[in-house]
Formats: C-alpha cells, sequence, structure tokens
C-alpha cells in the first residue's frame, strides 16, 4: 500500500494506492496540473477539472427541437407558438458563418413553422429541410452560452425586433422567460452545470411607445360616429354623452358609467359679439372629479350600478368642454339647459351616468383628461 499525501490552502488530503508506482504518477499528474495553473477544489484537493462530469456536446439548434419536443405534448397551442417564436428570435445570436447560407427569412420561416414544430419538422418542404440542414450544422454548442458575453448576446437578440429596436414589454419578458427554462432544461441534459440567464446582470431594454396617429379616431370621424349613435332608438342620447365622454375627456368606460352630477359641472355658452352665435367661453377648461373607478366586474356589478363612493382624489383636474365644439347647441340666446339630464336605466334604478348645467340636447358633457392640453 502506498500513499499520495498533497496539501491544498494548508489543508493535507491523502489518498491511498495498491503500489508505490501508481502513487507516484498520481503525485505527477498533481504536479503537472499545479505547474499549467489549474485551479484546485477546496473540497476534494484535486484539479478542479478532474471532477467535472463529462459533458455531452449538442448544437444549439439540435437542443432547441428537443427543447421543443420537451414541451410540446403539455404545452397549449398558443405557448406552443410562444416557444417557437422565442427560439427562433435567439437563434441568430447563435449561428457560425458558415458557407451556403440561406436568407434570414427563409432560415426564421424553416425554424418557426417547421423547426420547432414537433408534428410537422418531417414533413418540411425541400427548400425548408436545407435550411434546417444548414442550421444543424452551423449552430453553436449549448456549451458556449457559458460565455456571459454569448448569453447577453442572445438575450439581445431575443427581446429585440428585426429592425434592432427594442420589443414589446411582454414579449421580453415572454421571451427571457423561455430561454431561461431552456437553459435549466439543458442543465438536466448535463450541457449545462449552471443556467447562466439566472447569473447574468442583465437588465432589458426600454420600451418607448408612440401613439399612430392613422390608428387614432379622428374629431370629424367622432362626430359621424356620435350622430349614427344618435340616431339609434331608443337609447341614442345615453349613448351619445356615454361615447362622447369616452372620446372628449378621455374616460374609461367604468368612469364614464358611474359619472354623477357632484363629478361634472360644464359652463354655460356665451354669445359671440361678432357672430351673434353661442359658443364656448375662451377659457374653455373646467375643474371636475372623477368617479371611484371599478373595472372589476365583482367589485361593481353591472355597467349601469351605481357607484357608492364619490371623488377618488380631493384634487380636481382640469377637463375641457369637448363636447360643446363639436355637436349641436340650443339656438336660444340664453343657452337654455335643463336643470338635470340624466342617463337613467329603464327599470327607473338609479342613474347610471348624469351632469348638471348641461345643454338641452344632452350632447355636452365633459369629463377628467389624463394628458396636458396641447
Amino acid at each position: 500500500m502506498a500513499q499520495a499525501p498533497t496539501t491544498t490552502a494548508g489543508k493535507e488530503w491523502k489518498k491511498t494506492f495498491q503500489k508505490s508506482a501508481q502513487a507516484d504518477g498520481y503525485r505527477s499528474k498533481l504536479v503537472t496540473a499545479a505547474r499549467d495553473g489549474e485551479a484546485f477544489s477546496l473540497l476534494t484537493g484535486e484539479p478542479v477539472k478532474w471532477n467535472r462530469a463529462d459533458q455531452v456536446e449538442m448544437t444549439w439548434y439540435e437542443f432547441a427541437c428537443k427543447f421543443a419536443d420537451f414541451k410540446w405534448k403539455s404545452a397549449s397551442a398558443k405557448y406552443r407558438q410562444d416557444i417557437a417564436r422565442a427560439l427562433t428570435a435567439a437563434t441568430p445570436a447563435l449561428l457560425r458563418n458558415g458557407k451556403g447560407k440561406p436568407d434570414d427569412l427563409t432560415l426564421r420561416t424553416a425554424m418557426r413553422r417547421w423547426g420547432f414544430n414537433s408534428k410537422q419538422r418531417a414533413e418540411s418542404p425541400e427548400e425548408m429541410a436545407d435550411a434546417l440542414a444548414w442550421l444543424a450544422k452551423n449552430t453553436l454548442p449549448v456549451s458556449a452560452l457559458a460565455e456571459a458575453a454569448t448569453v447577453r448576446s442572445m438575450l439581445d437578440t431575443a427581446t429585440a425586433k428585426l429592425s434592432g429596436k427594442p420589443a414589446a414589454t411582454s414579449t421580453i419578458r415572454r421571451n427571457k422567460t423561455i430561454l431561461q427554462n431552456a437553459l435549466d432544461y439543458a442543465i438536466e441534459l448535463k450541457l449545462l452545470t449552471t443556467n447562466p440567464i439566472k447569473s447574468l446582470k442583465w437588465k432589458p431594454p426600454k420600451v418607448t411607445y408612440e401613439v399612430d396617429k392613422r390608428s387614432v379616431v379622428n374629431p370629424a370621424q367622432a362626430r359621424r360616429l356620435l350622430t349614427e349613435v344618435g340616431a339609434q332608438k331608443p337609447s341614442g342620447k345615453r349613448l351619445v354623452a356615454f361615447f362622447g365622454a369616452m372620446y372628449y375627456a378621455g374616460l374609461r368606460p367604468e368612469e364614464a358609467v358611474n359619472l354623477r352630477r357632484d363629478n361634472v359641472t360644464i359652463p354655460e355658452l356665451v354669445a359671440n359679439p361678432e357672430t351673434g352665435e353661442m359658443e364656448p367661453p375662451a377659457d374653455d377648461w373646467e375643474n371636475s372629479t372623477s368617479p371611484v373607478q371599478h373595472p372589476s366586474p365583482a367589485a361593481s356589478g353591472p355597467m349601469t350600478a351605481p357607484c357608492a363612493k364619490k371623488g377618488r382624489s380631493s384634487t380636481a383636474p382640469k377637463v375641457r368642454h369637448a363636447l360643446c365644439h363639436a355637436l349641436p347647441r340650443s339656438p336660444s340666446s340664453s343657452a337654455p339647459t335643463s336643470p338635470s339630464s340624466t342617463l337613467a336605466p329603464a327599470d327607473g334604478s338609479s342613474p347610471a351616468f348624469a351632469v348638471t348645467n348641461c345643454p338641452a340636447s344632452l350632447t355636452g358633457v365633459s369629463g377628467p383628461r389624463r394628458e396636458q392640453r396641447p
């Protein structure tokens, strides 16, 4: 029996061998490892790489297909699509510069519709099959994700649009979650020892939104819409006030439904000295309080249920007398107003929508706005 004592960080380790030649050989390997600058484990006293489990090499594309197959049976149709999109978005960051690369559109289509589709992968058309075969040979191994730079590049690519701009917040969150789950599966397959996404200090890109004016109803369209709505019997006037308050005052549906007399005061029209017509005052901004919101049906009951509480804030927001600009007025110079213009339910219960000091046509309704006046 022979022993080969070693010392690591002041701690002595001993290992017993049947023959002295075996002990000498073991000691020689330790000396060589120390001379080469390899790290030694404080738990075993041996070079760290000696105790690593043998890792299986697998390309990213092969692994991504395996992960899609693993999730396929238990995933809903929608989640299967999400998985395919996330893996497709991440793959361009893990490509080699191989010859004969298909165009980007072909690669994305092949991956999303066939490569990461467990049922249709074997039925892909010839062009798509060639693209998938190229991917199988020209993607990095999964072990490359042990490098922080590679993981960061993958996340940046998977959370951006094709234009390079950040994707929507929901897309960023969803793709990161799917990729993190995928690398957890890689640990099960012994392709990785740890999940690099969990230890990576990575912040999702900031997303800014710009409203496309072409997708917003313009004033002319709003007036036509309200005119048609007002012609609907028997509830046209109630609906005009409801939709008008949402469009011109920026109210949510639940806010418009729960508007009360003490929430809104609309100023009287004034006569224009030049034309003699009745117009809103020059400064057509008024103060108002918004009713308490009840977006949950369980909390508010039917949409016509009266609101139990009043103003949600002691600070009254500014509102614009917007409907007075667009809808018909009373021709009277004194601008007669109805003492109470109410949208009352047909069953005689408490009104769902009521305003005071409003033109008699019941078409001038104002409410709180969330944006500053342009």
